[in-house]
């Protein structure tokens, strides 16, 4: 009698994928009048009062704030849903899509003006694009939207300025091969900004803030290095994964 050889059944798992999340963004336009963006943040995002003032507060003091993060259909929704309300003040507003996502603008610029748009939450996760710094209303979202998610983001590279606010995401980790630089805060015309230098220094854990402050590199505009190396060695920060 020949003994039949049976084979173990393999197992297929099947990934799913998570949906792709998207943010809602509310950007400071100096038009729209603050009752209104606090009401529409009520009765859309059910937010209190108080959240929806210091939503308000935010975008007008940054130029910009994530109001909530959610999958592309129910962001858009969302927009949209703000978008059509209180019809009667005289507020018309349409669907513009663009590189940004889904933006709301007014067709009547005298009438206010509320900007909301869509885009994805987790769109980069690393600092490309953002290495050379720029104003904080392009990185103060992104650090807000990924605390609130979790996710992991990497500081690979090149990284300067306004870049270093990324230090401030809770699940941050840094490259060996990474060189950040330091350097004090400006405004609009180029002078140092002791608030602005301040609002950086807060991102930095604490003993990379005392080594900076201690050696002075937020106190001018010169570039002071740091290697990723030494962020992960002399300042705790982790390391990143290998990809």
């Amino acid at each position: 009698m020949i003994d039949a050889v049976t084979k173990p059944k393999t197992r297929v798992k099947t990934k799913v994928e998570r949906p792709r999340l998207h943010k809602v963004v509310l950007v400071n336009d100096d038009y729209t009048p603050r009752e209104f963006v606090v009401t529409v943040l009520k009765a859309e995002f059910r937010m209190t009062a108080d959240q929806a003032h210091k939503v308000m507060i935010t975008a007008h003091r940054r130029g910009v704030c994530v109001v909530a993060v959610f999958t592309k259909d129910v962001a858009e929704t969302k927009a949209t849903r703000g978008n059509r309300r209180r019809p009667r003040q005289g507020l018309s507003l349409v669907v513009h899509h663009g590189a940004g996502g889904m933006m709301l603008t007014s067709r009547n610029t005298v009438a206010a003006m509320l900007l909301l748009f869509s885009r994805p939450a987790m769109a980069a996760g690393t600092t490309a694009g953002f290495e050379m710094g720029g104003r904080y209303g392009r990185f103060d979202p992104m650090v807000s939207q990924y605390n609130q998610s979790g996710e992991l983001f990497r500081i690979d590279g090149h990284c300067q300025s306004s870049c270093t606010l990324f230090l401030g995401i809770r699940n941050v980790c840094v490259s060996r091969g990474a060189t950040l630089l330091f350097h004090a805060a400006h405004d609009r015309i180029g002078n140092a900004s002791p608030s602005n230098t301040e609002h950086m220094l807060n991102a930095y854990n604490p003993s990379l803030r005392e080594y900076v402050t201690s050696h002075r590199y937020m106190d001018t505009l010169a570039f002071h290095a740091i290697s990723g190396r030494d962020m992960i060695r002399k300042f705790g920060y982790r390391e990143c994964p290998g990809r």
